[in-house]
């Protein structure tokens, strides 16, 4: 019997690829059942904290108290959206 020419290669395992964690494990849980403060989606609450930075976070953070997906998007827009606010008051007054 003639050996196959083309055998199938084998997987290679690299010590990064068993470091990075699964794309499903990386990410915060969101469950499409769930809803959050005023019945909203928590992806569509998400969105509102990154839209209206300053006020939408704060909204969400006092407002929501559970879902940890919404208060993270929340506390990152409102830090961006202060330094945003501090770095165009400085821009501001240095013409």
């Amino acid at each position: 019997m003639p050996e196959n020419p083309n055998p199938a290669p084998e997987p290679v395992s690299s010590p990064a690829a068993a470091a990075a964690p699964a794309p499903e494990q990386a990410a915060l849980p969101v469950e499409s059942s769930e809803t959050v403060a005023g019945g909203l989606e928590p992806k569509i609450a998400a969105t509102i904290c990154c839209v209206f930075p300053i006020v939408g976070s704060l909204v969400f953070l006092v407002l929501e108290k559970q879902n940890k997906f919404v208060r993270f998007w929340a506390m990152q827009s409102l830090l961006l959206g202060a330094l945003a606010f501090v770095v165009g008051i400085f821009f501001t007054l240095a013409q």
